[in-house]
């Protein structure tokens, strides 16, 4: 029986913006992001974790307009606190800039696609994650009948030889001597021709006694 079990996975994957580099300008931190973002797939869920100064730099979520002519006037959210987590909760195009004065035209700039999950790992409903179902496995062969003649004994007759359904009842041993009868017998004649010569014995006594009054 092939069991099929679904478990909640959480597919989504956490990047470092400019890795080891962070956040800064390119030519300080000897970074390209541009190439950063080419490196890798980037899917619905994805979590882009900027790393910077704060004294120095912050983050700007821009529109893809503001971010090709570097405009900071109107951000749709800016980011400040040194370690920004921002969530690609959005299928679509991701734009970010730092809005220190020069910083955006030096390089300081993030452009980001983010696409859809795989249909096989889509989140469901109730907004968990599923693995794909795996390939049906072929079940067991099953064996053929013997070819040889020889009978096949059905599984409903085959028995444990402990069983107390086809285990034989033993009569109780006979523990009586089997020439029983024969001293019972011959032990009565005994007895009965005792009796009669003491009979015999008893009234010869008596004829003595008269012969002698």
């Amino acid at each position: 029986m092939l069991l099929t079990v679904w478990l909640p996975v959480s597919w989504c994957a956490q990047h470092t913006v400019g890795r080891s580099a962070g956040w800064t300008i390119p030519a300080v931190g000897n970074v390209n992001y541009s190439t950063w973002a080419a490196a890798f797939t980037l899917s619905q869920g994805d979590v882009l974790v900027f790393k910077y100064d704060a004294t120095l730099h912050d983050v700007l979520q821009v529109s893809e307009g503001d971010y090709d002519t570097c405009n900071t006037s109107q951000p749709s959210a800016v980011y400040n606190n040194g370690e920004t987590f921002v969530s690609l909760n959005q299928v679509g195009t991701w734009c970010f800039i730092c809005g220190v004065p020069g910083h955006c035209l030096a390089g300081q700039k993030l452009k980001v696609h983010v696409g859809l999950l795989p249909p096989s790992i889509a989140p469901s409903s109730n907004g968990d994650f599923h693995s794909p179902l795996p390939s049906p496995q072929p079940s067991s062969p099953v064996s053929e009948p013997p070819t040889n003649g020889s009978p096949t004994l059905s599984p409903s007759i085959i028995k444990s030889p402990h069983s107390s359904s086809t285990s034989t009842s033993k009569a109780p041993p006979n523990n009586s001597h089997p020439n029983s009868s024969w001293t019972h017998t011959h032990c009565a004649k005994q007895l009965l021709l005792v009796t009669l010569v003491f009979a015999i014995h008893l009234t010869s006594c008596q004829f003595q006694n008269l012969a002698f009054n």
